[in-house]
């Protein structure tokens, strides 16, 4: 299985349960892996059979941009359906979100 990476991937929204955090966005960082056989876009070159991973940062991009989470962990669990329904040879997602400023400082 191949793994199609995309690191460190900045986005703003609005995820969390205090009131200044469901008021205004906040900055959010993605890793996500896309799982994936990518055998043949290797010998054929064609970007209709790999994940095109910038078509992948746009439609992660709007997700977070419609939706308010009040959890970080539904923001994760929505993109990860989104992007297996969308993606038919994606077999698994790996996928990491963090809140940058949430602890700050904090932590």
């Amino acid at each position: 299985m191949d793994v199609v990476r995309i690191h460190r991937l900045e986005l703003d929204c609005i995820v969390g349960i205090r009131p200044q955090e469901r008021e205004h966005q906040q900055r959010v960082r993605l890793d996500i892996g896309l799982h994936a056989d990518l055998s043949q876009a290797g010998r054929t070159g064609r970007i209709s059979l790999t994940v095109d991973y910038d078509q992948v940062a746009h439609e992660v991009a709007a997700l977070l941009a419609f939706r308010h989470y009040h959890f970080i962990e539904m923001a994760a669990q929505e993109v990860s359906a989104m992007l297996l329904g969308v993606h038919a040879g994606v077999q698994r997602v790996d996928l990491r979100i963090e809140k940058p400023g949430a602890l700050e400082g904090r932590a």
